[in-house]
């Protein structure tokens, strides 16, 4: 046996301690990458359509959107803006509708 060559046991403790490394590093981060923004969940839109050319209320339901502002359609000729109360003698400012807004569809919008 040559006198060169490292022992077995610190090759096997140098090959164990590689090995954990990963898992180690996987183990530390887990609590960073799953601390997310919860996503928001629609459950019905209703009424579930329109015609073109028309404008109409919709109400939303779902879990985690509270403050819920617009909704985004694929289409750039469907639009929603958030349905507001007018000012009253308690609000002085217009006041927004939770989960209701009135959406266009454009003429022009294929069907």
């Amino acid at each position: 046996m040559s006198r060169n060559c490292p022992p077995m046991t610190s090759l096997i403790i140098r090959a164990t301690w590689f090995q954990c490394v990963p898992i180690l590093l996987l183990v530390l981060t887990h609590g960073l990458t799953s601390a997310q923004l919860p996503i928001t969940e629609l459950t019905s839109v209703f009424p579930p359509g329109g015609q073109q050319g028309a404008s109409f209320e919709v109400s939303v339901t779902g879990a985690n959107h509270d403050d819920l502002s617009k909704l985004i359609f694929s289409h750039p000729g469907i639009t929603a803006t958030q349905k507001v109360n007018p000012p009253a003698e308690f609000h002085v400012h217009p006041n927004p509708v939770n989960n209701v807004f009135t959406v266009s569809i454009a003429a022009d919008v294929p069907t």
